[in-house]
């Protein structure tokens, strides 16, 4: 029987770290696909304003 008892909980603690992991690295790609969105946005307006000096230079 303690056999029985030391696996569920083996089994519980597992499952309960597996879904904290889980929901970690949902959070972590969100933050990452915000980020990569952020950046992109910032170097558009960089490569326009660096084409609109190229044209002020002609």
């Amino acid at each position: 029987m303690e056999v029985y008892q030391a696996l569920i909980i083996a089994a519980v603690t597992g499952g309960a770290s597996s879904i904290a992991t889980v929901a970690a690295i949902k959070v972590d790609i969100k933050w990452v696909k915000l980020t990569c969105a952020t950046l992109k946005h910032e170097i558009e307006e960089l490569e326009l304003r660096i084409r609109s000096l190229e044209l002020k230079k002609i």
